[in-house]
């Protein structure tokens, strides 16, 4: 399984890359005093399809994790709760593994 993972996570590296470059370019014009609502938008919409690729890459990859191993990836999807991309739990500080 640690082959597979590592095998996902190389095969999905430019593209999680490419993501977080555009989360922080549509940051960055949002930061502005006068955004370009148009630049923004797109930015958005780039930002909404890599995120939805990379989510449907994630998702093949559990199925097939599933195959080696039935509990693999289980809560996944689920807030908070396994390995997925929840914001944690409870109100306090410290360390999260937030999406945004």
């Amino acid at each position: 399984m640690d082959t597979e993972r590592r095998a996902f996570f190389d095969a999905t590296k430019q593209e999680r890359q490419d993501l977080y470059a555009k989360k922080l370019e549509l940051r960055a014009e949002m930061a502005k005093s006068g955004p370009d609502m148009k630049k923004a938008s797109a930015l958005q919409k780039e930002v909404s399809e890599l995120r939805s690729n990379l989510d449907q890459k994630r998702l093949d990859h559990i199925m097939a994790m599933r195959k080696i191993n039935p509990d693999a990836g289980r809560g996944f999807f689920m807030e908070g709760r396994g390995m997925g991309h929840g914001k944690g739990q409870g109100n306090g500080y410290g360390p999260g593994n937030c999406r945004d």
